[in-house]
Order: structure tokens, then sequence, then C-alpha cells
């Protein structure tokens, strides 16, 4: 059984308890659904979560405290609570949320090894690679990138509401960044459709 946030908890991390609220059974929602740790370990490096700890509930508070290893897998939904949290708590501007989200991707992306691979990569084969990059870090959903001329349609597919338009945008932050390193141009997504087991956007550039 999902164990509701209490009063508090729900004023204090309002995207949260609508996240939650939405999936079937909570944080216990779709457990076959899963994401790599690294994901998750990724934010905490960039935002000290701990004193809200105290504050969330025990599968929360433990991954934030004591994640486990970069390997392992966690349930998607825990990780997509994380980013719930730091937009509650930390990055309340939804504006800034996604500048966060488009920067974190620019400095993994920007380093030497995949500056090398995107040089050299066609955007016939970035429609290729990218849902295989996908599943190398999620289990239970997929992404499928459809090229074309100066633009590509992103769709992502899912268990119900497991995602939402918040997802989206972050998701849409990494192909972003990789687009631009391939064309040298900025790039910018539309056209955002998200319904419970699906969504989708345009990618373009000039």
């Amino acid at each position: 059984m999902a164990t509701p946030l209490t009063a508090s908890q729900r004023q204090r991390f309002p995207s949260l308890a609508h996240y939650l609220d939405r999936v079937p059974q909570g944080l216990s929602s779709y457990p076959d659904c899963q994401a790599k740790v690294s994901l998750v370990r990724s934010m905490l490096e960039e935002h000290s979560l701990g004193k809200f700890a105290p504050e969330l509930p025990p599968p929360l508070a433990e991954l934030i405290l004591q994640p486990p290893p970069l390997s392992a897998w966690m349930p998607e939904v825990h990780l997509r609570a994380i980013l719930r949290i730091i937009h509650d708590r930390v990055l309340t501007d939804r504006r800034a949320f996604v500048k966060w989200t488009y920067d974190a991707q620019k400095r993994l992306l920007s380093g030497p090894m995949y500056r090398l691979l995107f040089s050299v990569m066609s955007m016939d084969r970035l429609g290729d690679s990218a849902p295989s990059r996908w599943t190398r870090f999620h289990r239970g959903s997929t992404m499928q990138v459809e090229i074309g001329e100066k633009r590509s349609k992103v769709s992502f597919a899912f268990p119900p509401h497991l995602f939402d338009d918040l997802d989206l945008e972050a998701s849409l932050a990494g192909l972003q960044v990789a687009i631009e390193m391939m064309v040298g141009k900025s790039a910018a997504f539309s056209d955002m459709q998200v319904s419970p087991t699906s969504s989708c956007a345009v990618v373009f550039w000039r």
C-alpha cells in the first residue's frame, strides 16, 4: 500500500505530492520501471538535499542520505520524486529548473569523449543512438527519435503518469545539447504534448 504524504509534507513539497497522487501506488508504483542510480547521484552532488531528509518519506530520506552504488538500479518513481524535491525546495522557478537540467547535461556532454563523438556523428545515427542510450539508464519506458530536416520529433512511452511535462522538459535537455554540439547551432523545443502514457516534442534548429 502507498503511504500518503502528511499535510505538512504536502505543503512543503507540492509538486512531489501532485506527482505521487497521480501514480497508482505512490512511491511503490511500477517496481519494474527502473533508473540507474548514477542519475540521482549526479543530482545529489549538485544539490545537497540532506537537510530535507527528516521531512520526507523513509524511502526518499534513505536514498538521499545513503544512495546505492553508481551502477545499481533504483525505482524510476524515486528518481522522479528527487527531481520534484529539487524543484519544490531548491529551484522553485520552473525556468531555473529547466535551465539547470540543460546546464547539467551540457557539462556532462562537453567532456572530451562526448565532444569527439558528436563531432563525427550524423543526425541519422543520433536517431538510433539516443533511444539505445535511454535504455542504458531507464527500464520500463521507451524513447523514439524521428530525424527530419532541421527538426526532430522526440517521443516517450511509459506506464500511466510515470512522466509528465516536467519530466519531458528534463529528458529533452540532453538531446537538445547533443544536437547543438552536432550542428553547431542553438536548438530549442516546441509543440510539447503529454498524455498519461506518452509525451512528445519537436526539437528544431536553424
